[in-house]
């Protein structure tokens, strides 16, 4: 479901959009936007890349008259490329949190793409983990590249626990079951979503979320790419009021209710 602090964001920056001077600056005709595989926003079927964030993108695009298509790229070297600015070779990326580094390296759209709750999961035979507190000497399975909630961060630099760096959640839930890690950091609709197409049971979410924020599209630093981030900003709002969103949402994460 989508929150109602995303529609109320989303209703601002439209009212801003509106005030401002309408910019006559050409957009491209075709496009390609990048992310690492990260089910169920971006993730492949056979040779096709599908998922709810390439859904949004896709849409998006067709109502500002532009053909897109995607390509994968892992997460650490797409924040690098993005941030090269007038070097990069990647005209368009997804979906990134904001921090102060980011935002001075990476133009960043203003509608988000997507709420994210950061989310503890546990097996159940762990009835004593109810929360991040009792995770002293234990292994937290993360996915490389993600953010890192600070008191995560900081309790692993202070040796509270170990962090284990993983390619992808499936692989992460897997360690999970076989208690080769004591609990999974992964976005609540990711776990959620990887729980039910593993079929695996006995692990539950730890509530409440350890951080919640929005993830956003990226650009290069560029005067072309003010133009593209405010198309996409527009679009977006208007896929939110008319309730596409919610529709192409729906779609994959139905499953998670």
């Amino acid at each position: 479901m989508i929150t109602t602090r995303l529609i109320h964001l989303s209703l601002i920056v439209l009212a801003l959009m509106q005030s401002m001077p309408v910019m006559a600056q050409k957009l491209p005709r075709t496009l390609v936007c990048y992310d690492d595989i990260f089910e169920p926003f971006f993730m492949m079927a056979g040779d096709e890349i599908v998922g709810i964030n390439v859904d949004i993108v896709t849409e998006a695009a067709r109502r500002s008259g532009i053909a897109v298509s995607f390509q994968k790229m892992p997460f650490r070297r797409l924040e690098f490329e993005i941030s090269r600015g007038r070097n990069s070779r990647v005209a368009c990326g997804f979906a990134f949190s904001k921090t102060t580094l980011r935002e001075k390296n990476m133009l960043f759209g203003q509608v988000p793409v997507q709420p994210t709750d950061y989310t503890l999961f546990v097996r159940d035979e762990s009835p004593g983990i109810t929360s991040i507190k009792n995770l002293d000497g234990k292994v937290i399975g993360v996915r490389s590249g993600f953010r890192l909630p600070d008191g995560l961060a900081q309790g692993a630099v202070n040796n509270r626990w170990r962090i284990d760096d993983v390619d992808n959640e499936e692989v992460n839930f897997k360690k999970l079951v076989l208690k080769r890690v004591d609990a999974v950091l992964t976005s609540h609709d990711a776990g959620m979503y990887t729980l039910h197409k593993l079929k695996i049971s006995g692990v539950r979410k730890l509530t409440p979320v350890l951080m919640h924020f929005e993830t956003y599209m990226v650009f290069p630093v560029t005067d072309d790419s003010k133009a593209l981030a405010a198309a996409f900003d527009e679009a977006i709002t208007d896929m939110i009021a008319d309730g596409t969103y919610a529709r192409l949402r729906e779609k994959y994460l139905e499953q998670n209710k």
